[in-house]
């Protein structure tokens, strides 16, 4: 029996609804990846939340250290100098993780640098551009996880809210119309690769550092009480710019302290510019009486 073959309009017909069908789907399996991506990022801050207690159980109920020395780095959570070798070499988080070194990556991200470049100080892990795609904030090292303090930062999305860069401090009056409470005391960060954690792949967070915002505009960061918090709407434009008043920096996180020697009364207090005043001491969140 003779079989009729499919003509020339017909192939073309076919060809058509195929590629029509793929530039339906495909943007839909885009966002689905992206989507997958955001809730595995999302899982892996909690694991970094998780390993936090378990640490701060071992040591006193204090959390991660940072020990500097001459203005250096000698003992991080996540890196340890080691003079007889000259170099970093990987910090306690890396033995409550059990080395499993994915959870410091953000899914979306996976520790690629800007420009391509290698900015790995851990040699033990030279297959990543990067060593972290989360860093620990400035000033919250050795934390006391069991104890109520509140730290807030400066909302721009609240009318009153300074459009340029945060003051080192604010009079609780005026400050608490544009400051928002975070539910916990705030941990780790998800870190903008422009700003900086390409040029100071160090692991910390603080001075002039802000939130990525690589998942639709939200960056996360995980806090003492085990949960994960979403940062949305504190890149300015665009993340790549660096737009003081309209982005959030490490320095715009803030402490409410009572009255001190030479102030006018209750002070909303930069955590970065007071814990590097004092030079850094382990446990300095708990001191400065939040």
């Amino acid at each position: 029996m003779h079989r009729r073959a499919f003509t020339l309009i017909e192939l073309l017909v076919v060809i058509a609804i195929i590629a029509l069908l793929t530039g339906i789907l495909l943007p839909a399996l885009g966002a689905a990846r992206d989507s997958a991506r955001t809730v595995l990022c999302m899982q892996r801050n909690r694991e970094l939340a998780t390993i936090t207690g378990f640490y701060a159980n071992d040591h006193q109920g204090r959390i991660w250290p940072i020990v500097l020395a001459g203005g250096q780095q000698r003992y991080t959570w996540a890196r340890v100098w080691e003079a007889s070798e000259n170099r970093f070499r990987p910090g306690p988080v890396f033995e409550y993780l059990n080395y499993a070194t994915e959870v410091l990556a953000c899914p979306t991200n996976g520790r690629r640098s800007i420009s391509g470049g290698d900015y790995s100080d851990l040699l033990a892990f030279q297959y990543n551009e990067l060593d972290f795609d989360f860093t620990l904030i400035s000033g919250v090292q050795g934390a006391r996880i069991d104890l109520d303090r509140t730290l807030y930062y400066i909302d721009r999305t609240k009318e009153g809210a300074p459009q340029y860069a945060g003051q080192n401090r604010y009079p609780r009056e005026s400050g608490r119309e544009f400051m928002t409470a975070f539910r916990a005391l705030p941990v780790f960060v998800e870190e903008s690769l422009y700003w900086y954690n390409q040029q100071f792949p160090d692991g910390l967070w603080g001075n002039d550092d802000q939130f990525s915002s690589r998942h639709g505009g939200m960056g996360f960061y995980t806090m003492t009480d085990g949960t994960v918090g979403e940062m949305r709407g504190v890149s300015g434009v665009s993340e790549d710019l660096q737009e003081f008043g309209q982005d959030l920096l490490a320095r715009e996180i803030y402490g409410l302290l009572p009255p001190i020697a030479g102030s006018a009364g209750i002070m909303y207090r930069s955590l970065y510019n007071m814990n590097y005043q004092a030079n850094g001491p382990h446990g300095y969140v708990d001191r400065a009486r939040w």
